[in-house]
């Protein structure tokens, strides 16, 4: 009888922990889903322009924030470039890493 209170404890406990880990679940599906639909939309804006493979990953930035005196430095995603994809010198059209060489893309290497 003495041990039914600390039973209860424990069980409401569980309760707790599992509906915890079933909201941190459903926000990092919706956080994996709307990276995916990000991912989709970077890849339909930029294309590289001899094969059309589409962008994967978006660019970085750097966030300087100031906390006092004290500054820090912060990485975040740019979609509004590609990390994976590298504009030509010559014609600035963005290009994959199979299609250019010296920051030249196939294109202008072949019109030379």
């Amino acid at each position: 009888m003495t041990k039914d209170w600390k039973k209860k404890i424990d069980d409401e406990e569980k309760v707790l922990k599992a509906e915890q880990k079933k909201r941190e679940t459903e926000s990092h599906e919706i956080v994996r889903r709307e990276h995916g639909v990000k991912v989709q939309e970077l890849g339909r804006k930029f294309k590289c322009h001899v094969c059309n493979r589409p962008a994967q990953r978006p660019g970085k930035q750097y966030v300087d924030v100031r906390m006092g005196i004290d500054t820090s430095t912060f990485e975040e995603d740019d979609w509004s470039i590609p990390a994976d994809l590298w504009q030509c010198s010559k014609c600035d059209q963005w290009t994959c890493k199979y299609h250019i060489y010296k920051d030249i893309c196939q294109k202008c290497a072949e019109k030379m």
